[in-house]
């Protein structure tokens, strides 16, 4: 089988301007077109958060799209959504960066994002295609850098670099706590610091299990301290996750592992792994209720991990396992490229992203191109000197919203919401899946 690419989208308008500052108490007003409202600077950012937090508006079935780099430039940053006044829109990244994001004191709920949820396992809202870089965070209950607390969400293609996160309980270097939610190709490298208890460095407290809306094709790496139950890559897990990897140095607490503090009777785990290197004798979950089998939760020295077998074909093997023929992971960049990520695996989009940031969609031996990318009324295939049996068109959750046999030339995207979508393209050889945006 010939190995494919989940390429990120959008690569081919990533500019290299350099952000605005953000002064730190300007609020521009913005106004939408057709639902969607368009971020090119801190204080319209603000103006957001402001628009939420004061009930205004909670920007329910409405998208924020980051136009531009954002440079916050650590000045106190208010939340988006409260408890009471929760953020419920989308976050449409645009592969843009929003960089030195900074926030003091005790209060709960804390992160770019405070409070933001969907409102049932249905009906969901998304965060994709964002970076946060540089962060300063402290905070009381449900802290992270992306977002303090979530339900009824989901990430795609998200990653935090740089930096500290520190709150008391649920402090997870990407998400505090997170309930309902569904993250894919995700990543977190900071140092989180929980003064009471569950530190993770990826996610505090993963919550509610659910068979459909769990955390696959993630890693964290970085430092997991304080005196209660932590762990590398989640504190406390309730739910399921499936690919994942962390190389955690230091981690420490009354009860700690090497991947998750402590897991529930309900938590699962599917090839997750952690680095035994800095932690000799270390075990990947410090207290365990669920009885993992030992083939889902492996520990690995640092070396291993950058081998390409532990990164894997996605035919069963390694990282990548063998969901239906998409492959996730890569490995690091190789001579005569400078490494990003020590040598271990970094994931598709990324290592595209850093790699060609004017790469093409068209790639897959120039036999397919789909365009345009991002869509908003309709989609074109075309194909060369391939058979294609059927086309799909799948949520993040994995669910078909159209099935072509026939006429798959041009199909009808108008009812979609925006959003992430997977288009996969069944052949009599490989299942090729290119991911897609609708605006």
């Amino acid at each position: 089988m010939r190995k494919i690419f989940i390429l990120s989208v959008l690569l081919s308008i990533v500019s290299f301007t350099i952000a605005q500052k953000w002064d730190g108490t300007t609020k521009t007003p913005v106004t939408p077109n057709k639902n969607i409202y368009t971020i090119t600077n801190g204080a319209e950012l603000a103006w957001v958060a402001q628009q939420c937090n004061d009930g205004t508006q909670d920007f329910k079935g409405r998208t924020i799209l980051i136009a531009e780099d954002i440079d916050l430039d650590n000045h106190e940053w208010t939340p988006i959504g409260t408890a009471d006044h929760p953020f419920k829109g989308n976050v449409i990244g645009n592969w843009k960066t929003i960089s030195n994001l900074f926030i003091s004191g005790t209060n709960d709920y804390v992160g770019l994002l405070g409070y933001a949820r969907g409102d049932n396992d249905n009906i969901y809202t998304t965060i994709a295609a964002l970076s946060v870089e540089n962060v300063n965070i402290k905070g009381g209950i449900a802290v992270g850098a992306i977002a303090g607390f979530v339900k009824f969400l989901a990430f795609d293609s998200c990653s935090v670099i740089g930096g500290t996160v520190e709150g008391n309980t649920a402090v997870g270097g990407f998400v505090g706590h997170c309930s309902y939610v569904a993250t894919m190709d995700c990543f977190a490298k900071v140092d989180v610091t929980a003064n009471t208890t569950y530190g993770g460095g990826f996610v505090g407290i993963n919550d509610t299990s659910n068979v459909r809306m769990y955390i696959h094709y993630a890693f964290a790496k970085g430092k997991v301290t304080g005196p209660g139950t932590n762990g590398g890559f989640v504190g406390l897990n309730n739910n399921k996750i499936e690919s994942a990897y962390t190389v955690t140095n230091p981690i420490n607490g009354e009860t700690f592992g090497g991947f998750c503090g402590e897991n529930s009777e309900i938590g699962k785990f599917d090839n997750c792994h952690f680095c035994t290197s800095y932690s000799p004798g270390i075990q990947g979950i410090g207290k365990d209720l669920g009885n993992v089998d030992v083939a889902d939760m492996l520990g690995n020295a640092s070396v291993q991990m950058m081998q390409d077998a532990f990164v894997g074909t996605g035919s069963g093997s390694g990282l990548n396992g063998a969901d239906f023929g998409k492959t996730h992971w890569s490995t690091d960049f190789k001579s005569p490229h400078p490494r990003i990520n020590d040598g271990h695996p970094i994931l598709t989009w990324f290592y595209t992203l850093k790699y060609d940031s004017t790469a093409s969609i068209t790639s897959y031996t120039s036999a397919i191109n789909i365009y345009p990318n991002p869509i908003k009324n309709e989609l074109r295939i075309k194909t060369e000197n391939i058979v294609v049996e059927r086309v799909e068109i799948v949520d993040l959750l994995g669910k078909a919203i159209i099935t072509l046999k026939s006429g798959f030339e041009f199909i009808d995207v108008n009812h979609l919401n925006n959003g992430i979508y997977f288009v996969k393209i069944y052949t009599n050889n490989d299942i090729i899946t290119r991911k897609v945006i609708k605006q």
